[in-house]
């Protein structure tokens, strides 16, 4: 069974045990390391780096077995393989990238032939000129204008109801609804501040996962709106959401993929997330149209599925500030640039043949392209062993925003998470938005 898992030196590390008949539980540790020990982790084209690989059996280091290394650039197709045996002494790796992008190793311990460990660990290659793979569509502002002309066409039909399971002498909670495109609706909970006056506001975007009446996303003296990118009435009972969420998206998965956030990834008009980010961007007419509202300091956030802030700070230039962390749905084409995709990664899963349809249909919705037309100030946040949001996506992303109002908080040794970075970003924006 899985044990734990241990970071160290720009490593991921798992480690296992197994229960034998004797009653023992051997527990077997893998780490894995930059032999350079430079603080940044970051080396020019061409430069070697070398990984070296540390297996240790119930605390002691071990020479049982052999470490099998892969290497690729982010993910990609495997670029060099290395068998090491353990008894021949340190089990490392050399390899480079030619290109600008991540070094990934994964290291796993190989013990008659059955895996008892794995780590990965990964090198930057001048990620700062990691461009974009897929090019833009000539029609990208066109196809969005179009889209909120539909949005407009459609009345609002707003449903707004208090909700006391949120609500507390500082805050007041409501559930908010509003019509939304093809027949759909879209929901998030609103909390504003008690007592009387202005106030800043801030929406979030969640991660991937069913819709919920999320009520934990909130700041003092602060308006904010989470927002759930689904189509369907959250319910406060597990078993009743869950139902809810099946049969609102029954019969539209791809057969390969029964997941929403690959819903019509074929078709541009009927990817998942085109319809998500008007809706979004409606509901957040919530804040707007609320009288506690200052009229000029929103702010917007989200992790991993909630890349989508980037899309809506781009779609709605009355937002002042972002903060995303491990963004998703950046450099969606990055296949044809020898990498993984960013997430979803479940994308990957689709029949080859969907590709060529896939690429160029998600492309209106890759945060890459909307981070272009991002004109605030914006934190990204980036783990260097993530396997979801790769690291050469997200910079992908960043590297297309403009001007100097930008940050990236670089996590080597993270992989998709939310660090105390993340909190701490968004807590900071809150507080400028309060200046």
């Amino acid at each position: 069974m899985l044990h734990r898992c241990r970071r160290w030196l720009g490593i991921g590390s798992i480690c296992f045990c197994s229960t034998l008949l004797t009653g023992a539980a051997p527990e077997y540790h893998l780490d894995i390391r930059l032999a350079d020990r430079n603080d940044t982790r970051r080396f020019n084209c061409i430069k070697p780096a070398t990984f070296i690989a540390a297996a240790e059996l119930d605390g002691q280091p071990a020479a049982d077995g052999e470490i099998r290394f892969h290497l690729t650039n982010d993910g990609g197709p495997v670029l060099h393989r290395r068998d090491a045996r353990l008894a021949d002494g340190p089990a490392e790796v050399t390899y480079t990238l030619s290109a600008p992008g991540f070094l990934r190793c994964v290291a796993e311990w190989y013990i008659d032939d059955r895996c008892v460990a794995k780590a990965i660990a990964a090198a930057a290659y001048e990620p700062e000129k990691i461009r974009q793979a897929f090019p833009e569509p000539e029609d990208f502002d066109v196809f969005w204008q179009q889209s909120f002309e539909q949005l407009a066409a459609v009345p609002p039909d707003w449903q707004i109801a208090p909700y006391p399971a949120g609500s507390d002498e500082q805050f007041d909670c409501f559930l908010v609804n509003a019509a939304n495109v093809n027949g759909k609706r879209i929901y998030g909970v609103l909390t504003v501040p008690a007592k009387e006056g202005k106030f800043p506001a801030v929406a979030c975007v969640p991660g991937a996962g069913n819709a919920s009446n999320a009520t934990y996303f909130r700041f003092p003296d602060t308006i904010s709106l989470f927002l759930n990118v689904h189509e369907y009435e959250p319910s406060d009972d597990p078993a009743e959401n869950k139902a809810r969420h099946d049969a609102a998206y029954a019969g539209r998965y791809l057969p390969e993929i029964a997941y929403y956030t690959c819903i019509g990834v074929t078709d541009r008009e009927k990817f998942f997330f085109r319809d998500a980010y008007l809706g979004m961007s409606r509901l957040l007419d919530a804040i707007r149209n609320h009288p506690k509202y200052d009229g000029k300091n929103l702010g917007i956030c989200g992790s991993s599925q909630g890349g989508a802030a980037l899309a809506l700070a781009a779609l709605n230039p009355d937002i002042a500030m972002v903060v995303t962390g491990v963004p998703s749905f950046c450099d969606l084409g990055a296949g044809v640039a020898g990498r993984a995709p960013g997430g979803p990664q479940l994308l990957r899963s689709a029949q080859p043949g969907r590709w060529v349809r896939i690429i160029p249909a998600t492309s209106y919705c890759d945060t890459a392209n909307f981070a272009r037309r991002v004109h605030c100030p914006t934190t990204v946040i980036v783990g260097w062993v993530d396997v979801a949001s790769v690291p050469a996506s997200v910079y992908a992303a960043y590297n297309n925003l403009p001007g100097k109002m930008k940050r990236i908080i670089d996590m080597p040794t993270m992989g998709h998470g939310n660090p105390p970075e993340y909190t701490a970003a968004i807590a900071e924006m809150v507080e400028k938005l309060h200046r």
